[in-house]
């Protein structure tokens, strides 16, 4: 049998809710919340003294015998923190998970203000997971990255044509205020435009219709001849285009393909911009949208694709990236350099001693994954920051795709070499072709202590390299 969820009760705003027994879940625990801060606000209850106010407003026994042994220390949290220290404690090991996909879901369609309140709230009962709750600096730049396309060219060409005037605004409340005021306005733009398109186009078919009458009237009084004249005149005009009505199939079919239903384009991108907004579509000028055709559109589009990759590859091979790295493993060497003698001048260049490389142990962390240590080699050889396959596939997490695949040669082992292999700039080219990169991935570095972290960072996604990851000059510029 199921356990029973505690339940939250609240007399008025002026009482302190209370939780009966039973299990404590993240939906009571959020009501609770939500409860205690009506209750500090109607009382005008200090901060410090929150936390006294409602500590003992549990009646299931397990909870309180908690409370009562660690009496000491959750007095001195503060309210926040008293209710993510109860989430830790008696919440399941994954129940983060889902209030983790909300804070990464992107805002769409969703009108900003409202998606924004759920970012945040997400946010607020994460505060207990280090790796996955953001600061307000950290989340400003997350939800630049997640706004909606027509949202971001708006917040761009704003911050653009007066440079960072809305990053000046340092209050986050402010800038979200801002944001949502900018969204307002392009929301009232879009049913501006449709309603001119709808009026362009009853116009248009009031016109269409009277033109059709005149025509009409003037043949029925005509001669032999004239009607003769009339007719083809009539065909003529039958012949000239009229407003195009898309059908419920057709809206759907653009629907399901990123489409335009003013000019009737599939697959558009976010910087689209229709002429047909506020005109109405001539008829002629796109073929009826089915089934059929959207097949053979999607075709001549991967052929396209396909052919426009070649192109890339062939460029990426012609531009050809070199990254040195210096690594000897020869145990031999080191025991010849043994044998010779410190003070012996005759001999001081027969063996060369490779300073050691740089390593830093440090963590690799992303939103959807815990901070793993990792040792790293800085080296300022290599124009990307890199990362081997194999620890990439190990976070499971996902890869885009490059716009320009990177065709790269020097630091990596040849296919089927032993790892005890030896590379250096002079040879690498001979053993091996060069590597094409197409993938990345995005993480942030931080350091073991985690008292300086590093905003997310592209890693090359490298096959065959020396080492895990490799921090390049962009990281270490």
């Amino acid at each position: 049998m199921a356990p029973t969820p505690a339940a939250v009760t609240q007399s008025s705003a002026s009482h302190a809710p209370m939780v009966s027994g039973g299990t404590l879940t993240v939906a009571n625990l959020c009501a609770f919340e939500q409860g205690c801060k009506q209750y500090f606000s109607t009382k005008a209850i200090a901060a410090p003294d929150q936390v006294h106010c409602v500590i003992y407003n549990f009646e299931d026994e397990t909870v309180s015998s908690w409370i009562f042994n660690i009496e000491d220390e959750l007095m001195d949290l503060s309210f926040l923190d008293f209710m993510a220290w109860l989430r830790d404690k008696w919440l399941s090991n994954t129940w983060f998970v889902k209030y983790s996909k909300i804070l990464m879901t992107p805002q769409s369609n969703t009108p900003f203000t409202q998606w924004v309140n759920t970012l945040r709230n997400a946010n607020k009962i994460l505060r207990s997971k280090e790796d996955l709750y953001m600061d307000d600096k950290r989340l400003r730049r997350h939800i630049c990255v997640l706004l909606s396309d027509d949202l971001g060219v708006e917040y761009g060409t704003i911050n653009g044509n007066a440079p960072g005037v809305l990053d000046t605004i340092a209050n986050l409340n402010k800038w979200i205020a801002c944001i949502g005021h900018m969204d307002d306005n392009l929301c009232q733009r879009k049913d501006r435009d449709q309603r001119n398109y709808l009026a362009n186009l009853a116009s248009y078919k009031s016109s269409f219709k009277s033109n059709a009458g005149n025509n009409n009237s003037s043949s029925t009084n005509a001669n032999t001849n004239t009607t003769n004249n009339a007719t083809s005149s009539s065909k003529q005009h039958h012949n000239q285009k009229f407003a195009y009505k898309l059908d419920l199939l057709e809206h759907a079919l653009l629907d399901a393909n990123n489409g335009c239903h003013c000019c009737c384009r599939l697959w558009i991108g976010p910087n689209h911009d229709c002429k047909y907004k506020t005109t109405p579509l001539p008829f002629g000028e796109v073929p009826k949208i089915t089934e059929d055709y959207v097949k053979a559109e999607r075709q001549k589009r991967d052929t396209q694709k396909t052919s426009d990759t070649k192109q890339k590859l062939t460029d990426a091979k012609q531009k050809m990236t070199t990254i040195t790295a210096i690594f000897d493993y020869s145990s031999d060497d080191a025991s010849n350099e043994a044998s010779v003698e410190a003070n012996d001048a005759d001999h001081y260049a027969d063996e060369y001693m490779l300073p050691n490389h740089i390593f830093w142990n440090a963590n690799l962390s992303a939103p959807s994954i815990s901070p793993l240590r990792v040792k790293m080699l800085i080296n300022n050889g290599s124009p990307p920051a890199l990362i081997s396959s194999k620890l990439a596939k190990h976070l499971n997490i996902p890869f885009q795709p490059l716009k320009k695949p990177i065709s790269a040669t020097g630091t990596f082992k040849p296919t089927g070499s032993p790892s005890s292999h030896s590379l250096s700039s002079s040879t690498a080219p001979s053993l091996q072709p060069p590597i094409l990169l197409t993938h990345y991935v995005i993480l942030s570095v931080s350091s073991p202590c985690r008292t300086w972290t590093l905003q997310p960072q592209v890693f090359i996604i490298a096959p065959h390299l020396h080492t895990d990851v490799i921090l390049g000059l962009d990281f270490l510029k």
